[in-house]
């Protein structure tokens, strides 16, 4: 998409070189011409003309070859892009996939800022997780506003799902520091943890777990 395919076929085939090495490969008058040169006839001139005849032509292909690549079906081959656009749904898929990005891409910054640690790769697919019962009980051409609908709709379960995450995330990182200490310490640090939580509970009127 940077360069119109006339530029990119004259970069890609130096020039009309590589064109015209292509036009003597193809043609069977050149082929026949280049026999005769070879066997020492003089039939510069007929080289000349049928390479002239011929250069528009090729220069088309070339043309339309480069210009390939910017095409649904390559870019979807290539995995660029999922499907190409129906004109006349495009304005409405684009509203939903756009839709859908803002409110994931919402939730994803929100875990990387709630739970440390957390990287856009991993809050992504969190996301994934939460909306895959949403995105699976439709069709794929209507996930996008499924799931967009689902997570502007359901913000009391998204909130309750990060902090899942954030407990998840303390409770890692607590196990990690104590698996750090040395032996006898841990269980020194494991009954000050349970003094601590009982006398959190009685403060609050609750039960400790343990």
């Amino acid at each position: 998409g940077i360069l119109e395919p006339p530029g990119a076929a004259e970069i890609v085939f130096k020039k009309d070189k590589q064109t015209i090495e292509m036009m003597h490969r193809c043609d069977h008058v050149l082929q026949e011409l280049d026999a005769k040169k070879a066997a020492g006839e003089d039939v510069t001139v007929q080289l000349k003309q049928r390479e002239k005849l011929l250069l528009p032509l090729y220069q088309q292909v070339a043309q339309e070859y480069c210009d390939l690549h910017d095409r649904c079906p390559r870019m979807k081959s290539l995995g660029a892009i999922r499907e190409g656009l129906v004109w006349e749904d495009s304005r409405a898929y684009l509203h939903w996939r756009i839709r859908r990005r803002v409110q994931e891409n919402s939730v994803i910054r929100k875990l990387m800022r709630t739970v440390p640690g957390t990287t856009y790769k991993q809050g992504a697919s969190i996301v994934a997780d939460m909306v895959s019962a949403v995105a699976s009980g439709v069709s794929k051409e209507a996930q996008d506003e499924a799931v967009a609908t689902w997570l502007e709709e359901n913000t009391s379960l998204v909130e309750a799902r990060i902090e899942t995450e954030r407990h998840r995330a303390t409770e890692e990182e607590i196990y990690k520091l104590v698996a750090s200490l040395p032996a006898n310490r841990r269980g020194e640090l494991v009954r000050d943890l349970v003094g601590y939580a009982r006398v959190a509970a009685d403060g609050k009127g609750v039960p400790a777990r343990f």
